[in-house]
């Protein structure tokens, strides 16, 4: 124990059971629309907590957690601790092998998983699913009391430098970090932490446990490039370097936040000065401390006129930092030695490795240190990192190890020998990959063998294959002489589509690369799960509707995107495809968007598969004679035809976003007239064929006229009247569209647009749902003259209105697109259908108004639910 430093003296789980009980009411969690109090979580907890020491988890048990990022997760946690046990987090994207390897090697008693949970074969422990309320009911008995500080808390793997990944076991000594942060953030800064990092690495443990023992919430997110929702409003941000330099391309940083921590990599001044550019009230900590000394051990604040590098700062509260040369003793200042940190924030060590333990924890005079293999030195009162005694390296944050990856090489049949070294890419580290064979083998294949046991920030972005490495005389490997970086695919192919340009100009940003070709997969060029992600959110901007990180998944060259996104995966030969599959709900059939594809609804189908399957219509084999001159009941006419083919019986339902509500409400009218049961979904679509009253455009201008006279600049007003009087008088827009949007997209909007204009719609006396994004601009409002966005004279049944925060090209996406579907997913189950397709109405909705609000109001809703 250091003799210098406090001793833990309190449990995580009961710093957060008693801040619950000095505020029972007080939000703890915010997850997609859902607010989940203390006093709910608190109980929540404790029921696991009973279940949990049901299954035998108790001190010194393992708890594997292999769960989804809900407030289910967070629960967990907290019952394991407080069942005396300690948790094991497992990444779902680690390959299958590295996972039995973690969970072989820590001797797991339990595991914990969801429905969406990756099969675990080969396990021979407990499997708990946390799915529904069994667990919660059948509960008994007590969790443990009177619980030691000192006890083991969590367990992390990092990576190895002996081919395989070590646990670094961890107590309760993030609750001293706790302590800390409370006093040196005040609770404005602290009252929503954003949670973005995967609980497989040691960031987590100050998002989760920071806010929620010190009476802050946290903002649970997917990871960092996750958008946050208007109402989420996060004050708190934790991030790397090379992700935050993302966001701020982006320009995604909310302006509710505060405070902006970052660590893992370093920090460079000109990422500071793009950071500081426009946003004056904001400040930026630079963190750093290893696993072995739980997330933080020392803070620098950065001042905004910063020159030179940003420093790591000095020790946190209760920390002690010493920079130590090869001989155990310390440097002067300015001179360079290893970091040794001591403090009640240390390991307990590593997990069936003592020897490692007794290598990297020394006990000398001083008390317990932990050697980090960091390289610092003191100059003006701070800590300026410089370097590693090692070859371990940062990828976008996680902990590498060269020797793991070497290792793995080295297992792969007929490598003979293997270095991996890293190069700087495009403000990022990336690894690059030698090998030397004695068989024919491609980059590719090489690859695809190590994905079987590294994760993707583990893999490197290139590999190169040599007939043999230039030596030095010593025959130690010649880094200088090693072959420079080939950027040239093997195979060029046919030249790009314009539909494949955007990709290849995206892939070879994000990847930074040049001369990717349609064929080259964007996995085999080195992109990862963070790459996919940043290359699917430039890909939206660029293209204007969501691209999901997942298709870049199933289609990785260009070629096969391209083709995907121009598709929307409908069979050529017919207007219908499957979007999402789904429970055992009537379908939900989703037209065509203004271009002609489904892709707008992705999003919105996987949050109702659960319920429904969910298609989208598409005009497919049409295409090209509507665009020549065909019409509306022509082409809908066709998709009744073929939605009646695959369904013969109702009840339908039908959906249609912005332009496609037209369709919808065709395909709705003649399924209507034919006897069927329908509901109708329009989707923030307006009907613009009908006209407002004089009196209305004349309230609508003075509101216009108001916001010109109240603009500060005459140019800004100038620009937004014009833009108001060409679309208000149909003027086409200056300037051509994109060469690499598709031809066939173009024409298709552009008839879609003639034909609205002239359009008379037929009235359509089913349910209807009307789906408003709250966020209007001028010319949505002159369309919602009527106050049911243009359709009161043709909706003569119930109508059921749903404002959901967001724009019309926000509401379908991340993170708005949870309201939307929970708005959609109360009006299907608001009626109840007979299967012969009459309906038996279960109230008496008026015209017009609506029956729920699903997005005016914050909701606030009792947790846990009945299922998670």
């Amino acid at each position: 124990m250091n003799k210098h430093a406090p001793t833990v003296t309190a449990r995580l789980e009961q710093m957060f059971h008693d801040q619950a009980t000095c505020t029972p009411d007080a939000p703890a969690i915010y997850f997609r629309g859902q607010v989940v109090s203390y006093g709910d979580l608190d109980e929540t907890v404790e029921r696991l907590a009973r279940g949990f020491s049901a299954h035998g988890v108790g001190p010194g048990v393992l708890v594997a957690i292999s769960l989804q990022r809900t407030p289910w997760m967070v629960a967990a946690l907290l019952a394991t601790m407080k069942a005396g046990g300690a948790y094991l987090p497992l990444d779902a994207r680690n390959p299958p092998e590295r996972t039995r390897f973690m969970l072989d090697d820590s001797g797991c008693a339990l595991l914990l998983v969801d429905s969406a949970s990756p099969p675990m074969e080969g396990f021979g422990g407990v499997v708990l699913e946390l799915s529904g309320g069994a667990l919660i009911q059948r509960a008994s008995g007590a969790p443990i009391s009177n619980l030691a500080p000192s006890s083991l808390a969590y367990v992390i793997y990092t990576s190895g430098s002996t081919g395989a990944p070590k646990g670094v076991m961890l107590g309760h000594g993030a609750a001293h970090l706790v302590r800390w942060a409370e006093r040196a953030y005040s609770f404005e800064q602290r009252a929503r932490v954003a949670a973005t990092t995967s609980l497989a690495f040691d960031p987590s443990i100050f998002e989760i446990f920071m806010p929620l023992c010190t009476g802050g919430a946290i903002v649970l997110k997917q990871n960092a490039l996750e958008p946050f929702a208007p109402d989420e409003q996060p004050t708190m941000l934790d991030t790397v370097p090379s992700v935050l330099a993302e966001l701020c391309r982006m320009d995604a940083i909310p302006p509710s936040v505060g405070v902006l921590n970052v660590g893992g990599e370093a920090l460079t001044s000109a990422l500071v000065r793009e950071v500081y550019s426009d946003r004056p009230a904001m400040v930026l900590d630079n963190h750093y401390g290893p696993t072995e000394a739980t997330t933080v051990a020392t803070v620098a604040r950065i001042p905004r006129d910063l020159t030179g590098e940003p420093s790591i700062g000095r020790p946190v509260r209760g920390a002690t930092i010493l920079l130590l040369d090869v001989a155990g003793e310390p440097v002067p200042e300015g001179e360079t030695g290893e970091i040794h940190i001591g403090g009640p924030g240390l390991a307990l060590g590593y997990l069936n490795r003592p020897d490692l333990t007794a290598a990297r924890f020394l006990q000398g005079p001083a008390g317990r240190l932990y050697r980090t293999g960091d390289l610092a030195c003191w100059r003006d009162g701070a800590l300026h990192f410089g370097g590693r005694l090692d070859e371990q390296v940062k990828i976008r944050g996680f902990r590498v190890e060269l020797g793991e990856v070497e290792l793995a090489l080295m297992r792969i049949p007929g490598i003979e020998r293997a270095l991996v070294v890293v190069r700087p890419a495009s403000g990022r580290s990336q690894l690059i990959g030698y090998v030397q064979a004695r068989r024919a083998l491609t980059p590719l294949t090489v690859r695809a063998a190590l994905a079987d046991w590294l994760p993707d920030y583990m893999l490197p972005a290139r590999i190169i294959v040599v007939d043999a490495f230039p030596l030095l005389v010593s025959g130690k490997i010649d880094h200088g002489r090693l072959p420079e970086l080939d950027d040239a695919p093997a195979d060029k192919g046919p030249p790009p589509s314009r539909g494949e340009k955007p990709i290849i100009h995206v892939f070879e940003e994000v990847l930074a690369r040049r001369g990717v070709g349609p064929e080259d997969s964007f996995f085999d060029l080195g992109g990862d799960s963070l790459a996919s992600v940043q290359a699917a959110l430039r890909l939206e901007e660029m293209l204007g509707y969501e691209v999901p990180a997942a298709l870049i998944h199933q289609s990785p060259t260009p070629r096969a995107l391209a083709g995907s996104l121009d598709h929307g995966r409908v069979r050529t030969e017919g207007h219908v495809s499957l979007l999402a599959p789904g429970g055992p709900g009537p379908p939900l059939f989703c037209m065509a968007d203004l271009f002609g594809h489904p892709f707008n609804y992705l999003s919105l189908a996987r949050r109702l598969s659960a319920e429904r399957p969910v298609h989208g219509v598409a005009p497919g084999p049409l295409q090209r004679a509507f665009t020549e001159g065909g019409d509306l009941p022509s082409m809908t006419g066709s998709f009744v035809a073929e939605l009646r083919g695959a369904r013969p019986q109702g009840p339908y339902l039908i959906a249609g976003y912005s332009a496609g509500g037209m369709l919808a409400l065709d395909v709705a009218c003649a399924l209507e007239r034919e006897g069927e049961t329908v509901r109708l979904i329009l989707l923030d679509s307006s009907l613009h064929g009908r006209r407002p009253s004089l009196d209305f455009v004349k309230r609508w201008a003075l509101a216009q006229a108001r916001g010109v006279f109240a603009a500060r600049t005459l140019g800004a007003a100038a620009e937004r009247a014009a833009a108001l009087l060409s679309a208000l008088t149909g003027r086409k827009a200056r300037g051509a569209p994109p060469d690499w949007i598709p031809r066939s997209q173009v024409a298709f909007a552009a008839r879609m647009i003639r034909l609205s204009a002239a359009y008379r719609a037929q009235a359509f006396s089913g349910p209807t749902l009307i789906i408003r994004a709250m966020e209007q601009g001028p010319l949505e409002q002159l369309h919602d003259h009527d106050g049911l966005l243009g359709w009161s004279e043709v909706l003569t049944g119930p109508v059921v209105q749903a404002p959901v925060l967001g724009g019309h090209h926000d509401f379908l996406r991340e993170p708005w697109v949870d309201e939307t579907a929970r708005a959609v997913s109360r009006f299907l189950s608001s009626f109840e259908i007979a299967p012969q397709g009459r309906r038996l109405a279960s109230g008496t909705p008026q015209r017009g108004r609506p029956l729920y609000n699903s997005g005016a109001q914050q909701e606030t809703r009792r947790w846990p639910p009945t299922r998670p």
